[in-house]
């Protein structure tokens, strides 16, 4: 199984990226309003207000307000990244993350530089719901507890582990496979 570090690396590698954000990607943006646009971008900040594309190398790069698109999705040689626009429990803005894990509940989050290191931060969100969690900060195995209250095993897992040793990505891993199983057999 992966480990929560892989989440650091790829997070990294986003920082890295978007430090550089000179360079263009293969994307395809997708819009609230239900338009599709393929393209290339620049790596967008979670925080950016305009989305720099351009439909081919040779077009001038435009600004899209990022408040207009839903998703964007980046292709390399080697991989695909998703980005959501996501609203954010507690807050009146939204945040362009990149999604971890999809499932009942998915993880998003996106890192950012600090003064002397990098930070990554975590989103939890459920189909259902129309904001997504932090997952970060005091109280977090409190609010972890209450979050995942539906399954007592997580639960039971998330208060005995000491909080540094949780493995978030296997929390949720195997809270989506339990969720699925009980609509399988219809418990």
């Amino acid at each position: 199984m992966i480990k929560f570090y892989s989440f650091l690396i790829g997070a990294f590698l986003l920082i890295s990226v978007n430090a550089n954000a000179q360079k263009t990607y293969p994307a395809i943006l997708e819009f609230f309003n239900g338009d599709v646009k393929k393209g290339l971008i620049e790596l967008p900040a979670p925080d950016t207000k305009k989305i720099k594309y351009q439909a081919t190398p040779d077009d001038k790069q435009i600004k899209i307000e990022a408040e207009e698109v839903s998703a964007i999705t980046l292709k390399s040689d080697s991989s695909v990244m998703r980005i959501e626009n996501l609203a954010i429990e507690g807050a009146r803005y939204r945040l362009l993350m990149s999604k971890f894990i999809e499932g009942k509940v998915s993880l998003y989050g996106y890192g950012h530089l600090g003064t002397m290191y990098g930070v990554i931060t975590l989103y939890v969100k459920r189909a259902s719901e129309e904001k997504a969690t932090s997952y970060n900060g005091f109280g977090l195995k409190k609010r972890m507890s209450k979050y995942f209250e539906d399954d007592p095993e997580t639960v039971k897992y998330i208060q005995e582990t000491p909080l540094l040793k949780i493995d978030l990505e296997g929390v949720i891993h195997k809270y989506n496979a339990r969720q699925h199983s009980k609509a399988v057999s219809g418990i």
